[in-house]
Parts: C-alpha cells; structure tokens; sequence
C-alpha cells in the first residue's frame, strides 16, 4: 500500500483503532520487539529505546541496565537507541529531571525485560519439546537443565516474535541480580572517547 493511501484509510477510522504491526529488514527478517523498549536482533545485538536525556549523569546506562538485567542480556551487545519517531505512539510522558528517571522507569523496565525473556524462554522451550520451568536464562542464551541444550537470544529472536505476550511475567529476586548493583562500564563512554556521538550529532544537525 502506498503512504497516501494507507493515510487515507487510517483517517477513516477514528481514534478507536490501533494498528500494530512490524517490517520486516531488507532481508526479509522479523526482528523480535515485544515492546517499545526492546529490540532484539538475529546476530544478537540488543537495542533498549530509552525515553530519557543523557545529560552526562549516567542515567542511560542505568536504566539499560535495569532493562537488561531482567531480560538477562549479553551487557558486551547492549547498546541504547534513539527515541521513537512518533512519541504519541509511547504510553507515558518523555521528560527528563528531578532525578526521577531511574525511580519512574524501574516498575515498567524490569516488566519489559521480563516479558521479553519469558517469550524466549517460551521460544525455546518449544524448539526442544520441553517445558519452560525446565529452562533457564543467562548472559542472552537459554539453556535446559540436564542436557547440552543451549540457544543464543539472537537465534530465538525470529521464533519468540511469534509467541504470544505472556500476562504478569515473574521478575527477578533482587539476591539474583547479576548487573544491578554491581560496577558496570557505561555505554556511551566509548562513542564520546573518539567523538562518533559528537560526529553523529553534527550530521543530524545538518540533515535539519
């Protein structure tokens, strides 16, 4: 469907209707985004879409780290991505001060993640013929108890974009928590040591 034409149909519906869907990449792959935090592709690489500023107080590697401590991801494949084109599309207010972000994101980041790692967890316990219970998550794999049985986020992200979105998914004992609460490096400090995130910049200034 071409863009005027899909614009015209959408505005004969109303406020009533959402519609969701998800492009494939040019290679004909479904990435898996369970929600609007979280994006994780096939080679592995987890996207976190943080709804905050980065004003040099750390405040997006935190709330990553609380994102990917739920989902149990790989840290050395996380990075943070830009805000969403449409924020309307997103449940809650962007702002950034009064150093809330952390104390207004923990509830619903630790509920993404969690979702997330339930529906990979769903994946490959179906890839196996085995029950979830029996499956367990760590650093972006999933392993069975008792056997060799091992797959990588990155393998199941096509397979858990199929799984339905699973209600009140348990999070995490604290006692567990392999991130939170212990020294982690920050993930733009790299991009502002050889000055990408200052050359990025400049070329979206210049696209305006």
């Amino acid at each position: 469907m071409q863009r005027r034409a899909f614009l015209q149909v959408a505005g004969t519906v109303g406020a009533g209707l959402v519609i969701g869907f998800r492009l494939p990449d040019r290679h004909g792959v479904v990435p898996f985004t369970p929600n609007a935090w979280l994006r994780v592709d096939t080679n592995g690489t987890v996207t976190f879409t943080i709804d905050k500023s980065e004003m040099g107080e750390g405040n997006h590697t935190a709330l990553a780290m609380i994102l990917a401590e739920e989902l149990d991801a790989d840290w050395s494949k996380v990075k943070v991505g830009a805000v969403p084109d449409n924020p309307a599309g997103w449940s809650r207010r962007m702002s950034t001060g009064g150093s809330t972000s952390v104390r207004t994101s923990w509830d619903i980041l630790r509920k993404a993640g969690a979702t997330a790692r339930a529906m990979l967890v769903a994946a490959a316990a179906q890839t196996w013929g085995a029950e979830p219970a029996a499956c367990s998550t760590a650093n972006g794999v999933v392993s069975h108890t008792g056997t060799s049985h091992r797959l990588t986020y990155g393998e199941l992200a096509q397979k858990a974009a199929s799984i339905p979105l699973p209600e009140n998914p348990p999070l995490k004992d604290p006692k567990d928590f392999r991130l939170l609460g212990h020294r982690t490096h920050r993930l733009d400090t790299p991009s502002k040591v050889n000055a990408s995130q200052a050359s990025s910049a400049r070329r979206c200034s210049a696209a305006r």
